[in-house]
This record gives structure tokens, C-alpha cells and sequence, in this order.
């Protein structure tokens, strides 16, 4: 399977992960970038943070940038150990094949108690009231005064545990705010930002790959599953 990374030419496609969802959406939005560094295997000094398997991308010769503080691959070179990479070869990667992200710089944090559902309604755009356990929204989460602070996915798994996924440089900042409106009630805030690792599998045998692998790969859209893995 070629492996792809966040690069300039197919950077949306890395926007969101799923929790094995039957897709990955995109709502069109930019990563922000500070520094890039082609030096293969090198950190942006800028990068405070590394995901779970950046060992393993580095020796696979990954070119890396930063993120919101995480460094994270962005190409891998042309002639690295991962076979033919490059932008233009990954991206065709993705859009004829298979590719695989790794976006564990995004936030990630739980909502839990009871009632964690409906209280954390009351700072989203969207309603969850919409959707049932298993079902994933895409939302807008907003200030006091209505401002928007950060999109988000949600991914409702019962009425008292709500994950919550945010952008990397917004997380703290989305946290900050959900635990505003939480201080009055039982319902508490965890976060796992560092403790999450996250992996898109985008293009046309990403089924296959999960699959492959013995995940569940036939879910509808915006559906999701918990489950257990060796793999």
C-alpha cells in the first residue's frame, strides 16, 4: 500500500480522521502551516510535539513540517525507503488508490456525564439532538457571544460520552470553552490529545485496506464503531 502525507497539493485531504467512518469528510478549510523543513527525516524547530509512529516516518524518509507545535510528514522523498514519493506520486496515490495520514496532531478530547449530550448542545451550531449513538455531525462550536471558535466533529457514542474533535491549533481554546459552560453541572472534560493517535485510510481501497486489516469498512456515512484491534 503507498503511503501518503499532508502536502501542499492534496493538504484538504487531511483535514479530518475518522474513527473508522464509512468516509472522511472535508469542510474545505486550510491547515495552518508556520515552517516546513525538506531536510528528510529532520524537525521543524518550531515543533514541540510528535505523533505516535514519527520514528517510523522518519526512517521512511519523511520530509516534516509544523503544525499548530506537532511536526508532522509532509511528503515523503522521491527516493526514500517508501518507494516513489513526492507530492504528485502521493497524490495519485490517494485519488487512484489508497493513502494513508497520520492527523494525530488534531485535538481530541471527551465529554462525559450524564446529560454531557445536551449541554454540550448548547455551545454547537448544529443538534445533536439529530443523530443518534454511532452517528458522527460536523458542527460549529461558539463562544458566549456567538462567535465561532473552532469547527469541529462530534461523535456521539451515548447521551453521557460525547468525543469531540477539533483543530490542533484551536484545541485548547475549544477546550477552554466547553469547560466554561460545564463548570455548573456534573459533567466533566478528558482530555486525549496526547494519548490518541488518529490515521485517515482516504481513496478508492480504503475499504479494502480496513478490511484487510480486520476493521469494520462498511459503514455509512458519517456511521462509526468502537473497536478492538491487534493489528
Amino acid at each position: 500500500m503507498n503511503q501518503a502525507s499532508s502536502c501542499d497539493s492534496n493538504v484538504r485531504f487531511a483535514q479530518r480522521h475518522a474513527v473508522t467512518l464509512g468516509i472522511a469528510p472535508w469542510p474545505g478549510r486550510a491547515l495552518r502551516r508556520s515552517r516546513r523543513d525538506d531536510t528528510v527525516g529532520s524537525v521543524s524547530s518550531l515543533a514541540s510535539h510528535t505523533g505516535p509512529v514519527h520514528s517510523e516516518q522518519r526512517a521512511m524518509g519523511a520530509k516534516f513540517g509544523d503544525f499548530a507545535g506537532w511536526s508532522m510528514p509532509l511528503e515523503y522523498a522521491a527516493d526514500g525507503p517508501a518507494g516513489a514519493g513526492g507530492v504528485i506520486a502521493e497524490h495519485e496515490a490517494v485519488r487512484e488508490r489508497v493513502g494513508v495520514f497520520d492527523v494525530s496532531h488534531m485535538g481530541t478530547f471527551v465529554v462525559q456525564g450524564e446529560g454531557a449530550k445536551d449541554v454540550l448542545n448548547e455551545v454547537l451550531t448544529n443538534d445533536l439532538a439529530k443523530i443518534g449513538p454511532g452517528r458522527a455531525q460536523y458542527s460549529l462550536l461558539c463562544n458566549d457571544g456567538g462567535g465561532v471558535v473552532d469547527d469541529v466533529f462530534v461523535y456521539l457514542r451515548s447521551d453521557s460520552d460525547v468525543l469531540v474533535v477539533p483543530n490542533a491549533a484551536n484545541s485548547a481554546m475549544v477546550t477552554a470553552t466547553v469547560e466554561r459552560v460545564l463548570e455548573s453541572s456534573d459533567v466533566r472534560v478528558l482530555d486525549q490529545q496526547h494519548q490518541t493517535a488518529i490515521f485517515a485510510i482516504q481513496g478508492p481501497l480504503a475499504a479494502e485496506v480496513l478490511a484487510d486489516v480486520g476493521l469494520p469498512h462498511d459503514l455509512a456515512y458519517l456511521h462509526f464503531t468502537d473497536t478492538d484491534t491487534d493489528t
